[in-house]
């Protein structure tokens, strides 16, 4: 959409498309997609895989970063939404950075405001965005006996003039930069009033921790449910015994 040109690769499928970072050259701005981190085992990029890659784009960024846009399908939101949100813009660009939200798949008029009447289920789940977009992405494909195609053509032309709008308005003048510090070479903000040492330290203790929400706690609950149904059982068992022994008694 932004390119005019079709060139990024797009998929819904279970397994995410980019396995690095790509970068894509517009006449004003140099645009960046990232390695995905969805949900299940086979969906997206291992994630220490997707980490390191992120880690090589942000030294690679010699200008900074200027904006983040935030793409999601329509949809609820998930805990995987949730956290790449955090991931993103709080752990690493420490919210520094301006980010604007798009939803796809808002294909018709009357879903054009669809990321606005969820503004409240977004702030609820700790994610504020400088704006709000519902955008139809896709003007392609369409089965002119079952939609409006002409509708759709012109949902697409106005979803790309209000994304274009949104960048300009919200995009930095200047890019706000990483450093890269220690042998580890753990990258950290430029910006930060830590010293390398606590930075450093504080910098692993939050990949930590989004390990452990992306890696085990989606399996806490699962986990607390077999232990529990163990204990009934045990329990059940015990209760069984003891019937059996007072009958024989």
């Amino acid at each position: 959409m932004l390119l005019g040109r079709e060139e990024a690769e797009v998929s819904d499928g279970a397994r995410g498309c980019t396995l690095r970072f790509e970068r894509y050259i517009h006449q004003c701005y140099n645009f960046y997609d990232t390695a995905g981190f969805s949900e299940g085992s086979g969906g997206a990029v291992q994630y220490l895989d997707a980490i390191c890659n992120l880690k090589e784009l942000l030294k690679s960024l010699e200008t900074g970063i200027n904006l983040l846009v935030y793409v999601m399908k329509k949809g609820r939101i998930t805990t995987t939404v949730e956290r790449n949100y955090k991931l993103f813009v709080e752990q690493i660009c420490k919210s520094q950075v301006p980010v604007i939200l798009v939803v796809t798949g808002c294909d018709f008029a009357k879903e054009k405001q669809w990321a606005m009447e969820n503004q409240k289920g977004f702030e609820k789940n700790g994610m504020e965005f400088k704006e709000y977009l519902s955008v139809c992405a896709d003007k392609e494909g369409w089965d002119e006996d079952e939609v409006n195609v002409s509708s759709i053509i012109k949902r697409y032309a106005e979803s790309e003039e209000n994304l274009y709008h949104s960048i300009e308005s919200h995009i930095l003048l200047h890019g706000w930069k990483w450093t890269e510090i220690g042998r580890a070479g753990v990258s950290v903000s430029s910006n930060d009033a830590l010293s390398s040492n606590d930075a450093l330290f504080k910098y692993i203790e939050e990949i930590v921790k989004h390990l452990y929400e992306v890696l085990v706690a989606p399996f806490a609950e699962a986990v607390k449910a077999v232990r529990d149904l163990a204990n009934t059982v045990v329990e059940a068992t015990k209760t069984i015994f003891k019937g059996l022994k007072s009958l024989f008694n």
